[in-house]
């Protein structure tokens, strides 16, 4: 009887009038998260059929209680891959439409990528050199030890700075300002 029970605590239950009560756990991946219980307002045992219903109601409001949270976070992932998809947009045009020549190549240094500013600047198109070295477009300018130093300090994960003394598709020289820099994996 709940209303002499000393366990039951609760000034409501009292208040309301509760003499029986039939309580099962809610759990989430073995984690409780709550109880499911009924109240009666006479004094009587339960029946081990509530019991399973409750317990079996319980597992539903359980399972449907984890949707609710995975839902909420596929949510939350689905927002966080949007913001990182218009982000990686954005970069990209920014690497498209700049006017700098743009080159990314493997840590072997075979060409993986040209913008079309590296078309328009050396003369070559992107189906020529993807997978090419870059030293294709070496003008013969530049000492062994300019080289040396250069992969030196893109191995250290420094970036490089220097005038480029390259030579165009065509033959002629060009003279870049640029700037190499390493892409570090996080």
């Amino acid at each position: 009887d709940a209303a002499v029970d000393p366990l039951v605590t609760d000034p409501l239950i009292r208040e309301r009038g509760v003499r029986s009560m039939l309580g099962v756990p809610l759990k989430c991946d073995d984690t409780l998260i709550g109880v499911l219980h009924v109240d009666w307002l006479t004094v009587r045992p339960c029946s081990d059929r509530e019991v399973r219903l409750l317990e079996g109601t319980a597992e539903a409001c359980a399972a449907a209680i984890q949707n609710a949270r995975l839902h909420q976070e596929a949510k939350r992932i689905a927002g966080t891959l949007v913001e990182r998809e218009t982000r990686l947009r954005q970069l990209s045009s920014a690497i498209e439409q700049t006017a700098d020549s743009v080159v990314i190549t493997d840590r072997k240094g075979a060409i993986q990528y040209v913008n079309w500013a590296f078309e328009r600047i050396t003369g070559y198109g992107m189906a020529e050199v993807i997978g090419g070295k870059p030293s294709l477009l070496k003008s013969g300018r530049h000492s062994p030890e300019f080289y040396e130093r250069l992969w030196r300090t893109i191995m250290a994960g420094e970036p490089f700075r220097a005038v480029f003394v390259n030579r165009h598709k065509d033959g002629g020289l060009i003279y870049e300002e640029k700037t190499i820099t390493p892409i570090k994996d996080d």
